[in-house]
């Protein structure tokens, strides 16, 4: 009898469990909670960190963001900013750009690149390559005894220690440049006795470039393309230097980190932005015939249609012949208004550059950087964006849009997974590419938000100045070329993202239903062993 009354108590508490599960998702197919995310095809998203100008006024740190031919999320990283601490919500100590990277999902980052070895620009840099995976680290090789201006030989060997602890590779430092002093003089004793050991010569390379083919300071990030401009190192003679490489002639010596600045140029499609670290002309010497750096790589970089201004606006850089070949639309100033050169403000006016600074917002400057154009925070065409909703289940679909991307592929990480009616309504419009398994979006009994979408991930209030309309032939052309860039370009590599998270009463999916027939079949199962020990039972009882 005891033994009977148990086995009963336990198969009464299964079915009681059994009922809230089945209770529970009844009610999550009834009210449904999906999150709807806006891909922008072909775009980068360029995230400027305000916080770390807060009470500084200058200072560097841009999150870039692209998807790969997967549609995977990626990440690359232009500098680090400064090494202030944040209190988070523990007590404990966090700094500004690891929150800063955190708050958009950054989990790793396919490569980070350093400019050059000034605190703001760099300060941060140990806290990212402490938290997030870097796959590869672009910076140009330093030591102190080549810059004047009293840069510490720590803000370089900081970096690559943590590179030789996490194995990570270091593009633009060469293996002699880390591990002799007849290379680098100001080595310090820790790092040689610690960490030379212990360095690997495949994880150091300098910058090269040979032939197309040949190279490193081009790379492929998502949909788009990077290449580094002004990496040349020079002897005393003016002449290139290379490290490791047997030369009578020393390292020339620089007043100032600056003139050992790295610049970026993304492209993406025909449109193409230029992030100039602080890149300037201060080191131009007409007595010894020295070129400054912007004249020298003006004409390499040529026509942009964005800038991020060099050295923050400061006096000597950005000057008017570099201005007037890289003849930017649109900028981004890493400073305050009030500290720009009144040229450089002049040129900008003058010349109805659209522009912002990246201090003007309590968060975060944000540009698209798209084929079809620039774009500040959500003034965004609707003729980049495609919509995909995300379901429970790991589920995808694609509703409420209309798709107006010639030649677009869209490849099998956009799924048709539904085996009932799919989630709102749109249509598929000029598209010669194919949806798998979804030749018709139609209506539904369900209601869906996918036409109303917030596509904002940063705050929308950014200050952006614009003094008229640029009209130059130059950016009528670019606009022109654009349908061909799409066509040719790979079906949706480069979309970024932004998320909003909308309710409605949708239908149950195929897989909800096989659950809810699993359940059913238990509940079935346990009825029908309380039936028969309740027999037992009136047995005994007899």
């Amino acid at each position: 009898m005891l033994r009977l009354h148990k086995n009963k108590t336990k198969l009464m508490i299964k079915m009681t469990l059994i009922l809230v599960i089945l209770l529970c998702i009844t009610s999550y197919n009834k009210a449904f909670a999906y999150e709807e995310e806006v891909l922008l095809v072909n775009s980068t998203k360029a995230y400027f960190c305000s916080p770390i100008t807060k009470g500084y006024g200058n200072g560097d740190c841009i999150l870039l963001e692209n998807y790969d031919s997967f549609g995977n999320k990626v990440f690359g990283l232009i500098d680090a900013g400064r090494d202030i601490a944040k209190p988070d919500v523990n007590g404990v100590n966090s700094s500004v750009v690891v929150e800063f990277l955190k708050s958009h999902g950054v989990k790793k980052l396919d490569f980070m690149a350093i400019t050059h070895l000034h605190i703001d620009h760099m300060g941060d840099a140990v806290s990212v390559l402490k938290n997030f995976k870097v796959d590869k680290i672009y910076m140009k090789e330093f030591d102190a005894s080549y810059v004047t201006d009293g840069t510490p030989q720590s803000n370089f060997e900081n970096i690559i220690k943590l590179a030789i602890d996490k194995d990570i590779k270091v593009i633009g430092t060469s293996y002699l440049a880390v591990t002799s002093r007849e290379v680098s003089p100001s080595l310090t004793d820790d790092f040689i006795a610690n960490y030379v050991p212990r360095a690997k010569e495949e994880n150091f390379e300098r910058f090269f470039y040979n032939s197309e083919v040949n190279n490193n300071i081009v790379f492929k990030f998502g949909s788009s393309e990077i290449r580094i401009y002004n990496w040349e190192m020079y002897d005393e003679d003016g002449n290139q230097y290379y490290t490791g490489i047997t030369t009578d002639k020393s390292r020339e010596v620089v007043d100032n980190e600056n003139n050992n600045s790295i610049g970026l140029l993304l492209t993406q499609g025909m449109k193409r932005a230029f992030f100039a670290g602080d890149i300037n002309n201060s080191d131009k010497n007409d007595e010894t015939g020295r070129v400054g750096d912007e004249d020298r790589i003006k004409d390499y970089i040529g026509d942009v249609d964005f800038l991020k201004l060099g050295h923050h606006g400061y006096i000597n850089s950005n000057t008017m012949d570099y201005m007037n070949v890289l003849n930017p639309e649109n900028a981004v100033i890493t400073n305050d208004s009030g500290k720009v050169y009144e040229k450089t403000m002049n040129y900008l006016q003058e010349k109805d550059v659209k522009f912002a600074y990246s201090t003007s917002d309590d968060n975060e400057i944000v540009v698209t950087i798209s084929s079809k154009g620039i774009f500040f925070g959500n003034d965004i065409p609707e003729s980049i964006i495609i919509r995909k909703v995300k379901l429970d289940l790991d589920e995808e679909i694609l509703s409420g849009s209309t798709i107006i991307n010639e030649g677009l592929n869209i490849p099998d990480i956009i799924e048709d997974i539904l085996d009932e009616e799919p989630l709102g309504t749109g249509e598929v419009v000029n598209t010669t590419g194919n949806i798998p398994g979804n030749d018709n979006v139609g209506s539904t009994s369900g209601s869906s938000s996918g036409n109303n979408v917030d596509n904002t991930t940063g705050n929308s209030n950014q200050q952006v100045n614009n003094s008229g309309n640029n009209n130059s032939s130059n950016g009528n052309t670019n606009a022109n070329n654009t349908n061909n860039n799409t066509q040719q370009a790979e079906p949706v590599q480069g979309v970024s993202t932004d998320k909003t998270v909308a309710t409605g009463v949708l239908p149950r999916t195929g897989k909800s239903r096989l659950i809810l027939m699993v359940l059913g079949a238990d509940l079935i199962l346990v009825g029908f062993f309380l039936i028969k020990n309740r027999k037992y039972k009136g047995i005994e009882d007899k």
